[in-house]
C-alpha cells in the first residue's frame, strides 16, 4: 500500500519501541530498501461500447449509506495462456469490493457472475433499488446483465462515453489491486491467477485503510455502516 498509509499504521508500533522517525525519513527508508511501489503500464482493451445508453444517475448523488450505489468495471490479468478478465463490483460508499469473478472471456454472463456474487454477499433484501454504475461496455448494457440488475429492482447508470472520470472509483480499485497487490504480474495458470486475485481482494478489503474512510478499511467501514443502517430500519 502507499507509504503514507504504511506510516500511519506503523506509527503506534514505532512509538511503542521508542523509534523516532518522521514521515520523510520513513519514505527515504522505503526508497533505500526499494519498497516504494512503481507504476506500470500495460494495455488491453476491455470496453467495447454497446448501443444502449443509460443516464448517469450518480453524477450529483449524495451518498449516505452502503448498497446505495455499486460501481462495476472489468480489468485484464495477464497469464501464459492469454488474457484473463476480472469483473469487479464495488460498493461506492464504503469502497468495499463486494463481488468479483475471474474468467477467460469478456462475455456478459461472466460479468454477471460478479454481480450475482455481490447480491449473494450483501443479501438480496439489502440491495433492493441499488444503482448500478458502469462504463458503456456492451456487457453492462446487454439484456442479460440488465435483467440481473432489475432482479433486485436496481437501476442502471452509465458515465459519459470515453470518460474514465465518470467511473473513477472503479478505475482506482483496478489500479490498487494491480500496483499494490501484485496483479500486474504474469501468471502461469488460471488457478494461480485466481488464487492471487482472491488474496489481493481480501488484503484490499480487510487490511488497506482509505483516507476517504478516515483510515478505516473498506470491510470495517462497511460493517459499521450496515450496523447503523439496520438500527435505523429497526426504528422505523
Amino acid at each position: 500500500m502507499g507509504a503514507e498509509k504504511l506510516y500511519s499504521i506503523y506509527q503506534p508500533y514505532m512509538k511503542e519501541i521508542g523509534l523516532k522517525m518522521g514521515r520523510d525519513a520513513f519514505f527515504t527508508f522505503l526508497r533505500d530498501k526499494n519498497e516504494l511501489s512503481k507504476p506500470k503500464k500495460r494495455y488491453c482493451k476491455t470496453t467495447h461500447p454497446g448501443k444502449v445508453r443509460f443516464e448517469n444517475l450518480v453524477s450529483n448523488i449524495i451518498l449516505n449509506r452502503v448498497n446505495q450505489v455499486w460501481v462495476s468495471d472489468i480489468t485484464y490479468i495477464d497469464s501464459d495462456a492469454g488474457w484473463l478478465y476480472l469483473s469487479l463490483v464495488t460498493d461506492l460508499y464504503s469502497r468495499r469490493i463486494i463481488g468479483y469473478h475471474l474468467s477467460q472471456d469478456l462475455k456478459a454472463s461472466s460479468c454477471l457472475e460478479a454481480f450475482k456474487n455481490a447480491v449473494k454477499l450483501t443479501g438480496r433484501s439489502n440491495c433492493q433499488g441499488v444503482i448500478h454504475h458502469s462504463d458503456h461496455g456492451v456487457q453492462y448494457s446487454c439484456p442479460l446483465y440488465c435483467d440481473g440488475v432489475k432482479s433486485v429492482n436496481g437501476l442502471s447508470s452509465m458515465g459519459a462515453v470515453g470518460s474514465c472520470y465518470d467511473n473513477a472509483v472503479a478505475e482506482r480499485v483496478n489500479g490498487i489491486l494491480k500496483r499494490e497487490y501484485g496483479l500486474y504480474a504474469r501468471f502461469s495458470s488460471f488457478t494461480e491467477a485466481e488464487k492471487s486475485v482472491k488474496q489481493g481482494i481480501d488484503l484490499y478489503n480487510i487490511e488497506r485503510p482509505h483516507w476517504a474512510l478516515n483510515l478505516l478499511t473498506p470491510d470495517a467501514f462497511y460493517q459499521h455502516a450496515m450496523n447503523d443502517f439496520n438500527q435505523m430500519k429497526s426504528q422505523i
